[in-house]
C-alpha cells in the first residue's frame, strides 16, 4: 500500500533516488561516481545532520520520555 494512500499527508517520490546514478562515461573525471542526477546532485536541501527529536523511532526508548 503507497503512504499516501496509508494516511500519511508528507509523501514524496524522489525521482532517481538520493544519490542518483553512476556516470558511465569513461572519458570523464567523474566515471564510476554517483554524480548523475539525484536528490544530492540537483541542489535540493540534504544534510547528515539529523537531529533524534525529528526521528520517529518507537522501539526505542529516550531517557526522560514516556513511551
Amino acid at each position: 500500500m503507497p503512504f499516501s494512500e496509508a494516511g500519511f499527508v508528507n509523501v514524496y517520490n524522489i525521482i532517481d533516488g538520493v544519490e542518483g546514478d553512476k556516470v558511465d562515461d569513461r572519458g570523464s573525471v567523474y566515471h564510476g561516481k554517483w554524480m548523475r542526477n539525484g536528490w544530492k546532485n540537483c541542489g535540493s536541501p540534504r544534510t547528515y545532520e539529523v537531529n533524534p527529536e525529528q526521528m520517529c523511532m518507537p522501539s526505542v526508548k529516550r531517557p526522560g520520555k514516556s513511551a
